[in-house]
């Protein structure tokens, strides 16, 4: 078979289904002897056609090799149909032919998301105290890095010179106030005093009127004494009895103890009326000044001095003694998250991993916040929010990046 035969026969063996028959080999006739003058034409060399066989055998090979990449079967049966059938090509195909993925269990990969970094706590925004009004800030007592204990003064408002000396005011009111119940209870104890002596007059003096009544009777009836004399005891003894009803009305009206006197009462109700102005003077004078609700770090200054805090935050801090991170956790993986489970948490600024546990779960599926900075980034997803409380070593190294985007893996 000559070469050219050769490689139609390894051609349509590599493609069947397109091979075309070969076509078929007219034999020339056989030159006649040339005249023994003439001389012999020289043969070509066997060792051409041997070449020519060998460079068709590694085109072939190399063929095969490409097309064992996306079918490594197929191209080993064309090798095999031009006789190619060492178990060196049979090897090098099958360790070239895509292995199956060995199958993975969901319940073995980690749960991921994306995170901030907070304080324990999270971050307080420290407000104006309400009913400050259009009030400025006055004087700044904290810096952005400062640690403030509970109940510390950050600022103070500009109306703090007026409300104290509003207070100055109400104070002496009450003073005045003190002043007035004290001689209203004099005043009503000495009038007690005199409508009681008033009364025993009275009654002396009716005695003494019933007497001398008596006493005219007695000699009217002996023919001593004339009527007329007898109508006047009669009359002084009526007016001694309507004096005594009168005394005895009068110190009626300072019957009881002497503080349930009325006027007193009246008094010791201004008094209060009076203290009561004094405590609301001094809570208006305490909400000019911004106290820090708990003890934490100042992250955030907002409001310099001479601006007004109106529905804002005066500033924002926070415990960054202990951090903590708020991760979204999608809806589907959070059946995969337990109390206590190890995370580690990554993020560019971070030139090692920090390290935590699960602190806790939320308890609502609410709409993704946090967003990748990929553009194929799902927004519209479901989350449940979770707690990472970082350990001493990586809460130190994150006292100053809250607010930091991180991600976060929790071992399964």
């Amino acid at each position: 078979m000559t070469a050219s035969a050769r490689q139609m026969q390894a051609r349509s063996a590599i493609r069947p289904e397109t091979a075309l028959p070969l076509p078929e080999i007219v034999s020339k006739p056989e030159r006649r002897s040339s005249p023994p003058s003439a001389q012999p034409r020289p043969r070509r060399p066997l060792r051409h056609g041997l070449v020519a066989l060998l460079a068709i055998a590694l085109g072939l090979a190399g063929l095969g090799s490409a097309v064992a990449w996306f079918k490594p079967d197929a191209a080993l049966a064309a090798l095999e149909r031009l006789g190619f059938r060492g178990g060196l090509l049979a090897d090098r195909l099958a360790a070239r032919a895509p292995r199956p993925a060995p199958a993975i269990s969901p319940e073995t990969l980690p749960v991921v998301g994306l995170g901030r970094i907070e304080p324990a706590g999270e971050v307080i925004r420290v407000a104006a105290p309400s009913g400050v009004g259009d009030a400025r800030v006055e004087r700044l007592l904290v810096q952005e890095g400062d640690t403030v204990e509970a109940g510390a003064r950050l600022a103070t408002l500009d109306n703090e010179t007026r409300l104290k000396a509003a207070l100055t005011q109400i104070r002496a009111d009450v003073a005045q106030r003190r002043a007035a119940l004290e001689r209203t209870r004099l005043v009503v104890d000495t009038e007690r005093a005199q409508r009681q002596a008033a009364v025993s007059r009275s009654r002396a003096e009716l005695d003494i009127a019933r007497s001398e009544l008596d006493r005219s009777k007695a000699l009217f009836e002996r023919g001593v004494t004339p009527a007329a004399t007898l109508d006047q005891r009669t009359l002084a003894f009526r007016q001694a009895t309507e004096r005594l009803t009168e005394a005895e009305a009068a110190q009626s009206r300072y019957a009881g103890p002497l503080e349930s006197q009325p006027d007193i009462l009246l008094a010791a109700h201004e008094l209060a009326s009076a203290e009561a102005a004094v405590a609301k003077a001094e809570a208006d004078l305490v909400q000019t000044s911004v106290t820090a609700p708990a003890g934490g770090q100042i992250l955030k200054v907002h409001v310099r001095p001479g601006e007004r805090i109106g529905s804002g935050s005066l500033l924002d801090m926070g415990a960054t003694d202990t951090m903590m991170v708020r991760v979204e956790i999608y809806e589907s993986d959070v059946g995969r998250l337990a109390v206590g489970r190890i995370a580690t948490v990554t993020a560019q600024p971070l030139a090692t991993p920090l390290t935590g546990a699960v602190d806790r779960v939320g308890l609502q599926v609410q709409r993704q916040a946090i967003v990748d900075a990929t553009p194929a980034a799902n927004t519209d997803a479901r989350i449940v929010e979770a707690w990472i409380r970082l350990d001493p070593a990586s809460s130190t190294r994150a006292a100053g990046l809250t607010g930091l985007q991180v991600r976060v893996r929790v071992q399964p």
